[in-house]
């Protein structure tokens, strides 16, 4: 079994970065390249973020025919946080910070 690392350059911590950036306030962490584009291009007045918890990018991958709707604007994955928990991950996407910040 292969060991997967949080990856704090590519995570849950680095979207709300981008949204944040996005809206003009200061974010804590560095932001996604992709999504900033993303958001540039296509100037939105409102973001809606949906966090499925326990559906991860390979699991996305292996049911493709199930979902093909969100298979088809899949565009990268991120990490989730460490510990990988639901309340963890949670508190990042409210707070903007790795939990190691939010406790």
């Amino acid at each position: 079994m292969k060991t997967l690392f949080s990856d704090y350059e590519k995570g849950l911590v680095n979207v709300i970065s981008s949204i944040e950036k996005y809206f003009n306030l200061k974010p804590n962490h560095n932001s996604l390249p992709i999504l900033n584009d993303y958001l540039k291009e296509n100037k939105y007045k409102n973001i809606v973020l949906v966090l499925f918890d326990g559906l991860g990018y390979n699991i996305l991958k292996r049911n493709k025919e199930h979902c093909p709707f969100l298979n088809k604007y899949l565009v990268s994955s991120i990490s989730s946080t460490f510990p990988s928990t639901t309340m963890a991950a949670r508190t990042t996407i409210e707070s903007g910070l790795n939990p190691i910040e939010h406790g």
